[in-house]
């Protein structure tokens, strides 16, 4: 702020004299006449003073109300960009479900058409096709309906926040935001429930020789399948002997940092499978992840320490834990969470935790959840919500946090659609939420929704639907999903598979 004269003097915002070349000159002009100098008026200069600390104070306010107004537009700009994710979803499950009426429209008129070319079609055999295609139509067509609705129903929620931040100013948005962010973070829960199973319609192995109201074909059931196609599966040869894909994390279109075997050497490798770099740790590795500035932090099992390195690939920080860390990955805010468990194979008695850690001074920040929630927790996914999910592969569960470590949904596996105990090791979540998490036992993927409900397998496109739990890679043990989309599935032999959405 400008200074203000008092009788010649310069006064500051606290009070004091300020000395320039006019009352120098004239104070040297005043004492060589032998003339005192001008009282101050101490009145005036409190006065000032105080004039001068209040407009301090609002100009301090001011600032700190625009850095907050700021930082509130900044927030709901972030949360306005989730929910614009989950209008991708329903468009994306949106053409699913209607790609999957015209596939059982198209299974069901094969199946009549072959009928018709062996024999006579009865009235019988025609009314239960028609009986058939009406009841799946019906089914199918009331879940699309669901969607279209839900899609109104966000859309039209983020277009008046859009709206409505861009109409407050400064002051409004503070005290509206609250209410912005509730309508924003409640967008999730408009998301319908989806079809978890679906049918295939095959002929009877006796049906040429079907009497005359005998059924000669039979409606099958199996889980709802996410089509995936394979892109690429490799082994580097550098890596030939290499078992188990213990991490691995995709880094960019093309490129992911994988571990094999726990071993003490990180591996980045492209979709090629081209060994491109390879950084020795001095360490077995348990998991991998990078920062927000995009350098490689690892796990060590071993020392119970997590280790960042910088872009040379040289250690720049080491978190040394009490208990030994496994998953771990980085939140928006920056802070680490990290599974924590006593040892690396579980013993009965033993205790575990799940921690959220402050990186720039290694402080633990919260622990999240409830330490009898878990057996041993094994890897962390960040949902693009924020949503913390957590896989405990001896407990059989994925358990899914907010942000703030509030227990939101288990999820346990379905019901009845695996041959084997749900046995849940790596998990991922992509840009529209979905959760994906690896079975090892049962040799699949589970896809859920951002609620955590379970959509369905995932299943390349040139399987059976029949084997529908199958996703065309045997015993995954590791999952990430890259810049494209493209999901990178490790596998106990040692191979990866890059799997692309049909």
């Amino acid at each position: 702020m400008r200074p203000i004269r008092a009788d010649d003097k310069t006064v500051d915002s606290n009070g004091n004299n300020i000395s320039t070349s006019h009352t120098s000159h004239t104070g040297i002009q005043t004492l060589q006449s032998g003339k005192n100098p001008p009282a101050v008026n101490q009145q005036h200069v409190s006065t000032t003073r105080n004039t001068l600390a209040r407009e301090a104070n609002n100009a301090v306010s001011a600032q700190s109300g625009n850095s907050v107004a700021e930082k509130c537009k900044q927030d709901l700009q972030s949360e306005i960009e989730v929910a614009k994710c989950y209008i991708q979803y329903l468009n994306y499950i949106h053409r699913d479900l209607t790609s999957y009426l015209d596939k059982t429209e198209i299974n069901i008129v094969q199946m009549k058409h072959e009928i018709e070319s062996q024999t006579v079609l009865n009235d019988s055999t025609e009314s239960d096709i028609e009986e058939e295609r009406t009841r799946e139509k019906n089914r199918v067509s009331e879940r699309i309906l669901a969607v279209e609705n839900a899609l109104k129903k966000v859309s039209d929620e983020v277009d008046f926040v859009v709206n409505t931040v861009a109409a407050l100013n400064s002051t409004t948005v503070i005290d509206e935001a609250p209410a912005l962010f509730k309508k924003l973070r409640d967008i999730v829960n408009l998301l319908p429930l989806l079809p978890t199973d679906r049918y295939i319609y095959i002929l009877l192995p006796s049906w040429r020789s079907a009497k005359e109201n005998e059924r000669i074909f039979e409606r099958v059931h199996v889980p709802w399948r996410v089509e995936v196609r394979r892109i690429a599966s490799f082994k580097p040869k550098e890596c030939a002997s290499a078992r188990f894909v213990t991490s691995l994390c995709p880094v960019s279109e093309s490129e992911a940092w994988v571990v094999w075997h726990w071993g003490p050497q990180v591996h980045l490798v492209n979709k090629d499978g081209q060994l491109k770099k390879t950084i020795d740790t001095g360490c077995k590795v348990d998991d991998i992840s990078v920062d927000f500035d995009g350098n490689l932090v690892l796990s060590c099992f071993e020392t119970k320490c997590l280790k960042r390195l910088n872009e040379n690939y040289e250690i720049k920080q080491v978190i040394q834990l009490e208990f030994v860390p496994r998953g771990f990955r980085f939140t928006s805010s920056n802070e680490m969470v990290v599974c924590c468990v006593q040892n690396i194979h579980h013993r009965n008695g033993d205790t575990c935790s799940l921690l959220k850690i402050n990186v720039e001074n290694d402080n633990v920040v919260s622990e999240i959840g409830d330490r009898s929630q878990f057996i041993q927790p094994w890897r962390i996914a960040i949902n693009i919500n924020g949503d913390i999910c957590v896989s405990d592969r001896n407990k059989g569960t994925v358990s899914i946090f907010d942000p703030r470590g509030k227990l939101k949904t288990t999820y346990c596996g379905p019901k009845d659609d695996t041959r084997h105990a749900f046995a849940p090791h790596a998990l991922c979540c992509d840009s529209f939420g979905q959760i994906f998490i690896v079975d090892y036992s049962n040799h699949t993927v589970h896809v859920l929704d951002p609620l955590g409900r379970f959509r369905g397998f995932m299943i390349m496109d040139t399987e059976l639907e029949k084997r529908a739990i199958f996703m065309g890679t045997s015993s995954p043990f590791s999952i990430g999903i890259d810049n494209l989309g493209d999901l990178w599935v490790g596998n106990k032999y040692g191979y990866i598979t890059v799997l692309r959405y049909v």
